[in-house]
């Protein structure tokens, strides 16, 4: 900031010296004088102190397209574009008092206030567009002149063409709605003013009706055509197979499980947790190191996650792709390098209109679904196979211990039919035959003994572990006190993992089906790319050009059709397979539930039986026993007695065994086991 020296001053003179002296305070009085005469005339024309507002409220909406166009222009604000909007007031005002004015004579005249308003606008409508493109179109030359004096041309033309232009637009909107507003306000204050209506009036009343009845009809007509069209063409799309969803199967064979007798609850045993099912701790520890360590299991979980991924890029498939796909080179001509370079960014958008994309996103949905019920059928039937080779080992141990005490009661019968061969009340065949029948039930123990080793080595592969001893309890301490509920047959589609799994793959099946019907349409791509790019040469730091381009491509098969159609009964032949698979798989699953069920029947009557006949033939021997020894019976007598009391013994253990490797598998008939 420079100072004058010491002693020098500065003044205005002429007609800037005028303007400073008489400062802004006048000039605000004189422009705020002009508002409130215009008011006070409007309101003697329009009869009302309201009404008058709707015109002046209205022309500051023009002031500001005067202003932003010269804000674009970047001009000043100078006396010139201050010039152009005092113009600019006054064509502004004329255009609303205009509407303004035809609007009341028509609610004068007795046409409700919105018709009014609304009659008015379309009435000067084509006059006020006319008015303001000659005000435009003669201040373009003045707007886009140059030479000497061209700013103080341009910054007028510019503020009245930017005025005009938003101007105009905005009043043919704003001045109806501040007259339907404030006509309202006053006409609640002191009531309308009603005129005689004239013919002209009432015509344009009744033509203002007729085209809001008419307008109201074509609109009805045309919603009702609308809907006609896209119900025939989804019908018709439908009937094609195209948009179709996959209804689940409801219905299962009658007498599904057999002759017996269904309750008419839902509550079965597959509804039971394997926790709930299996109270042996040491059971549940094994069910639970198996569920996390078996192979199967890792694998049916990674194939769930394949599927997983598999839905994700299905559903990723309906959004537009993007790629990045740089390109460079270097052209050499007569010792001239030019170097060249495109940088663009290309997208690429699949419309999905006849269901490819929506069909493949459900084939894999089903893939998912389908993936996880194989998980579910993994885990029950690892649980089912570790409860019955656990069960095993408690029969083989149990049988093992039976054959134990068996051998060492037959080394006491050798010892005493060789004390009776001394005394001379046997013979020596009596006594190789005991020791013989003796060595049998001994090569039966080792032969348990082997074969529990065998079945500790299954256990641990299904656990995935190196072979090792099974900790276990015994066969005599098992209990179930779960009552046998079959439930329902149609909750076998909705238990069985297995069944799902079939069902899952009829429904992929279906879709397939769906895709392959969906070939006979066109499929439509849009493709666009935008970037920079110096092809025509240069240095390579160049920024080139921005380039954009936009495709739109339809592709519809001509030429192929034999091929879509070979492969169409192909997938309906395939449709067809996985349905006959499904009502394989029920009717299996039926069968497994009858098997399991008249087995386990069968091991509760036989089980009286054997305690029955254990008791007679422990009678039996201890009678023999005694009668060779006093000479009443022979040796022979004695060996069948004890045979047959072992025979009955192992067969018994047997027989427990089969009674609860019935109720596991009858379990997971039903779907229980699985880790839900």
């Amino acid at each position: 900031m420079q100072t004058l020296p010491s002693g020098y001053g500065y003044e205005y003179g002429g007609m800037a010296r005028e303007e400073a002296s008489s400062g802004g305070a006048q000039t605000v009085f004189v422009y705020t004088l002009c508002v409130v005469l215009i008011y006070l005339i409007l309101s003697c024309l329009y009869e009302s102190f309201l009404v008058p507002l709707a015109v002046i409220l209205s022309v500051p909406f023009g002031l500001m397209g005067s202003f932003l166009f010269a804000r674009i222009a970047g001009l000043e604000n100078n006396i010139y574009l201050q010039t152009g909007a005092i113009m600019l007031i006054g064509l502004l005002a004329k255009t609303a008092i205009l509407i303004t004015e035809y609007a009341i004579e028509r609610r004068r005249k007795g046409m409700g206030i919105i018709s009014s308003a609304y009659s008015a606008a379309q009435a000067r409508f084509r006059p006020i567009i006319m008015t303001v493109l000659c005000m435009i179109f003669g201040m373009l030359p003045l707007m886009f002149s140059s030479g000497a004096g061209a700013n103080g041309n341009s910054s007028l033309a510019t503020g009245v063409v930017g005025g005009m232009l938003i101007g105009t637009l905005a009043l043919l909107f704003v001045v109806p709605v501040f007259f339907i507003v404030f006509e309202y306000l006053q006409e609640k204050l002191r009531g309308p003013l009603q005129k005689e209506p004239d013919q002209q009036i009432m015509y344009e009343k009744e033509q203002t009706m007729m085209k809001r009845v008419l307008l109201t009809q074509k609109n009805k007509q045309y919603m009702y055509t609308r809907k006609v069209i896209i119900f025939g063409i989804t019908l018709f799309l439908s009937s094609c197979g195209i948009y179709t969803k996959y209804q689940p199967q409801t219905s299962v064979p009658d007498n599904l499980y057999g002759e017996e007798a269904v309750g008419s609850d839902t509550t079965n045993m597959g509804c039971i947790h394997w926790r709930d099912f299996f109270t042996d701790p040491y059971l549940q520890d094994l069910i639970e190191k198996g569920l996390k360590q078996n192979t199967d299991v890792r694998t049916a979980e990674l194939r769930v996650e394949e599927a997983k991924a598999s839905l994700l890029s299905a559903k990723l498939a309906f959004l537009p792709s993007f790629a990045l796909s740089p390109q460079g080179g270097v052209n050499t001509v007569e010792s001239q390098v030019s170097r060249t370079y495109t940088l663009p960014v290309t997208a690429s958008w699949e419309i999905d209109i006849f269901g490819k994309l929506r069909n493949s996103k459900r084939q894999a949905k089903a893939a998912y679904a389908q993936s996880e019920d194989y998980k579910q059928a993994v885990y029950s039937s690892l649980v089912a196979n570790i409860a019955n080779t656990y069960y095993t080992l408690l029969m083989l141990d149990e049988q093992l211990e039976i054959s134990k005490t068996t051998a060492e009661t037959w080394k006491e019968t050798v010892a005493s039919t060789q004390a009776l061969m001394e005394a001379g009340q046997a013979d020596e065949a009596a006594v190789s035959q005991m020791k013989a029948t003796c060595y049998e039930v001994e090569n039966s123990v080792i032969d348990l003994e082997e074969q529990i080793n065998q079945v500790e080595n299954t256990l641990s592969l299904l656990l995935a572990e190196t072979p090792h001893e099974i900790p276990r309890g015994k066969l005599a301490e098992q209990s179930f006190n779960h009552s046998l509920s079959l439930g329902v047959p149609i909750q076998l589609l909705a238990n069985r993992p297995d069944v799902r799994v079939a069902e899952h793959e009829l429904e992929q099946a279906f879709y397939v089906t769906n895709q392959a019907n969906s070939a006979f349409y066109p499929s439509i791509t849009l493709s666009g790319s935008a970037g920079w790019t110096n092809s025509i040469g240069g240095l390579i730091t160049n920024p080139g050009k921005f380039v954009t381009s936009a495709l739109a491509s339809l592709t519809e098969p001509l030429f192929n059709k034999g091929t879509l159609i070979a492969r169409r009964r192909i997938a309906k032949a395939q449709q067809e397979e996985a349905l006959l698979a499904f009502k394989q798989k029920l009717l299996d699953a039926g069968t497994e539930v009858n098997d399991a069920l008249v087995s386990y029947q069968t091991s509760k009557k036989k089980k009286d039986n054997y305690q029955h006949q254990i008791a007679s033939l422990e009678k039996a021997f201890n009678s023999t026993s005694l009668l060779m020894q006093y000479g009443n019976t022979t040796y022979l007598e004695v060996l069948t007695a004890h045979q047959t009391l072992l025979s009955a013994r192992l067969s018994q253990t047997a027989n427990c065994f089969k009674e609860i490797q019935s109720m596991i598998n009858l379990y997971q008939a039903l779907g229980g086991g699985q880790d839900l």
